[in-house]
């Protein structure tokens, strides 16, 4: 078994579509990374909210 066989038995077949979501999910979770570090930097209430909100959202977009 050659390694370009290992390769595609070790992606996933993405449905059409579901490439874009992948990627904003991604995008957002690391926005929430971000966040993360400038809510250690300066602590802000809204600051959390979105944090929570982005890394939701994007695990959701990224993994659903």
């Amino acid at each position: 078994m050659g390694l370009p066989t290992l390769f595609w038995k070790c992606v996933k077949v993405c449905k059409e579509g579901e490439r874009m979501k992948r990627l904003i999910g991604y995008s957002l979770f690391c926005i929430g990374v971000g966040m993360v570090l400038m809510w250690i930097i300066s602590s802000a209430v809204i600051g959390f909210l979105l944090i929570c909100l982005c890394m939701v959202l994007g695990y959701f977009l990224f993994c659903c």
